[in-house]
């Protein structure tokens, strides 16, 4: 893997090749890693309050868990900077 402050990126719109420093490329949170564990948190909810009742109703966390591991992720990277030349 190549090391430097800066890297080729070739754009999809007008199919250019421009180069761009590392603190150029920010992160966004992941909206399918959230529909994920919407669409289970539910799933397991439901199974689980059919089993155990009242004490299913709290793994609806699990969508919370999955938002915040995503916000945690996104500011990590977008926090790391390099020094520009």
């Amino acid at each position: 893997m190549e090391k430097g402050t800066e890297f080729n990126v070739n754009c999809s719109e007008c199919e250019t090749i421009q180069k761009k420093h590392v603190n150029d490329v920010r992160a966004e949170e992941g909206k399918l890693m959230l529909l994920i564990g919407i669409v289970l948190g539910i799933i397991v909810t439901i199974v689980l309050c059919s089993l155990y009742g009242a004490i299913g109703t709290a793994s609806i966390v699990i969508p919370i868990l999955f938002w915040q591991q995503q916000i945690k992720a996104t500011k990590t990277f977008n926090s790391y900077m390099v020094k520009r030349k």
